[in-house]
């Protein structure tokens, strides 16, 4: 039994390792995609695009509007 009320031992462990802990399920996806837009919108931004070639989008911390 784990000792703690909510993360798993493993899930403590690689927060303890990593500094981060990934937690599947926990809200509904569409609420997370309402909350992004909603960001972007706010700040005046469109959401970061993956250029060809990379792995990952590129996001500025400050948005031209």
């Amino acid at each position: 039994m784990s000792r703690f009320n909510v993360l798993t031992d493993s899930q403590a462990q690689q927060f303890i390792d990593s500094g981060y802990v990934v937690v599947e399920d926990c809200f509904d996806s569409h609420l997370a995609r309402d909350w992004i837009d909603f960001a972007y919108d706010r700040l005046g931004c469109s959401p970061p695009t993956r250029p060809p070639g990379r792995s990952h989008a590129c996001i500025h911390p400050l948005c031209p509007r």
